[in-house]
């Protein structure tokens, strides 16, 4: 779109950069994706999947070790009844281990409970500064 400022004629031109033109889209070949990208996004994604698997094997193989070794701890100990203390154990395995696993969690949920008696605190100590006026 052009104009005329005194007497000459002044084009402005706007940026192209990232914008389709209709008439290249139109000419343009479709896009054909390569077939060695594509073999080898399929592995990462394989070997993303059987990664998971294997370590909740993993995980699970360790949780029934613990199992066991709970067992073996509560009749090691040779109490009158091992079982409330083979329960007490797997209990306390089980706790650890999912800590362990959601140890990002459970830190995130530390903080926004310690936020969160802060607060109270700070409600609490605007009540009894408000009502003892």
């Amino acid at each position: 779109m052009g104009q005329q400022q005194h007497g000459v004629f002044s084009e402005r031109r706007e940026p192209t950069m990232g914008v389709a033109q209709p008439l290249a889209v139109a000419t343009s070949r479709p896009y054909i994706p390569d077939q060695a990208a594509i073999e080898q996004a399929e592995r990462a994604w394989r070997r993303e999947n059987t990664s998971r698997y294997i370590k909740l094997a993993l995980w699970i193989a360790a949780w029934f070790g613990m199992l066991c070794l709970s067992e073996a701890a509560a009749k090691a100990l040779q109490p009158r009844h091992p079982n409330e203390l083979m329960y007490i154990f797997e209990a306390l395995g089980t706790a650890a281990m999912l800590l362990i696993t959601f140890w990002r969690t459970v830190w995130r949920l530390m903080w926004w409970c310690i936020g969160l008696v802060i607060l109270l605190a700070i409600i609490k100590g605007a009540f009894l500064i408000v009502f003892s006026l």
